[in-house]
């Protein structure tokens, strides 16, 4: 009896065996390479949506190299800027693509940028936000508060006098203009919540429309405090948000506008039987008359009293709907120039008038700097005279900075 070696070069050397084995060998090697495919494609389908529909943790990195070489950057301000539009919330080892992860603080990272720019009330705006969204680290926060202090010259002045006072109205005018439209879109859109054969789109897209009311409301108050502050970055910054606002309202308005209402549904015809007329030797008595009840005739509006004590009205003039127009695209000096409270008769009236105008003067004599005392003096007079009439009135924040309504609140 021969025993055949599997390394025989002669033909048909291999015996039933070795090829069995070989077989064997071949198959596993491709259900290895089955499962690797198939743990790689769980790998890139468990990434989130929101790393392969953004690249916020682009704008993050690139910034953060900026920032590292400890020279003022726009570039870097600019990158964060636009990293928050895309994603608002700080987190630890947020996730970038596949299993890469990155410590995301942009606020405290914010507070590095304008520090190295010098810009003082930006650094400190932005170490309390990250200080209350608690993501970054508290000995990083105080770290950047103690560099910040040794700041000998901070020269607050000769920092905004390098801006230009027409370039930030041009840029507060757009950024209040663009918050208008978002505002007008997004009361046509909310106002069509209440149609019946529309709940159904509406709780479909609840999300989307609660994210751009938050953008909306976001936008109007970094707006409110980089007019404030004299912040170019932050106003271009909540013009941005504002426009991710406008966008997206507008496209829910589009697909509302598209969805055809259902066709009404036709009442049944009843059929109803005539009884055929009697003849009879009287005369036949002539039909009474209906005469249906005339609609109670529209009252005549009552023209104010001449007392005193001015009444109130739901009816907004056009004077006062003008000059909330102007007030909105930062057209102040349009409202003071035009406005005058004492020509109105009805009390809600005259507060909204002295409301407007106080909050006019207050928004120039913050653009010019603080020092124009007599103005200063001229919004204390209107505050005055709006507790006066109505004491618990209270602006909007959707439309006040926060500083105008805590100086009306604490008005004595």
């Amino acid at each position: 009896m021969s025993i055949v070696h599997a390394n025989s070069t002669r033909p048909g050397a291999l015996d039933i065996g070795a090829t069995t084995y070989r077989s064997h060998v071949l198959e596993g090697r491709r259900h290895i390479r089955a499962v690797a495919c198939l743990v790689l494609l769980i790998m890139v389908l468990a990434v989130p949506f929101e790393c392969s529909a953004a690249r916020w943790y682009e704008d993050y990195e690139k910034a953060v190299d900026l920032i590292g070489d400890g020279e003022c950057s726009r570039e870097a301000l600019q990158l964060l800027g636009a990293a928050v539009v895309a994603k608002k919330k700080p987190r630890l080892n947020a996730r970038t693509i596949a299993v890469k992860t990155v410590d995301y603080v942009p606020y405290y990272q914010l507070a590095r940028a304008h520090l190295a720019c010098r810009e003082i009330d930006s650094v400190r705006h932005y170490i309390e936000i990250s200080r209350d969204r608690g993501v970054a680290s508290s000995h990083l926060l105080d770290a950047l508060e103690y560099q910040l202090s040794e700041i000998k010259s901070p020269t607050p002045v000769a920092a905004e006098s390098v801006i230009d006072p027409e370039e930030l109205a041009a840029l507060v005018k757009e950024g209040n203009e663009t918050i208008r439209r978002a505002i007008s879109v997004s009361e046509r859109v909310n106002s069509k919540k209440g149609t019946g054969w529309l709940a159904g789109f509406f709780t479909e897209n609840q999300s989307r429309l609660g994210q751009a009311n938050n953008d909306l409301s976001a936008a109007q108050e970094l707006l409110s405090n980089g007019t404030l502050k004299r912040d170019l970055s932050a106003i271009e910054d909540a013009t941005d948000i504002a426009r991710q606002s406008l966008t997206a309202l507008t496209d829910i308005e589009a697909e509302i506008n598209d969805i055809n209402a259902p066709e009404p549904t036709p009442e049944p015809v009843v059929a109803r039987r005539v009884a055929s007329a009697t003849p009879t030797s009287a005369p036949p008595s002539r039909p009474t008359r209906v005469v249906a009840p005339s609609q109670s005739p529209t009252p005549r509006p009552i023209r104010p009293s001449s007392s005193d004590t001015p009444s109130r009205s739901r009816e907004v003039p056009e004077t006062l709907r003008r000059a909330a127009a102007d007030y909105l695209t930062a057209g102040y000096d349009e409202v003071i120039r035009e406005l005058e409270p004492s020509e109105y008769t009805m009390v809600d009236q005259q507060a909204a008038a002295y409301l407007l105008r106080a909050a006019s003067h207050f928004a120039i004599y913050c653009l010019g700097g603080r020092g124009d005392e007599k103005r200063k003096e001229q919004i204390r007079w209107d505050i005055s005279l709006l507790n006066d009439l109505d004491p618990s009135l209270r602006p909007d924040p959707l439309f006040f900075s926060p500083e105008f309504i805590e100086l009306i609140g604490n008005f004595d």
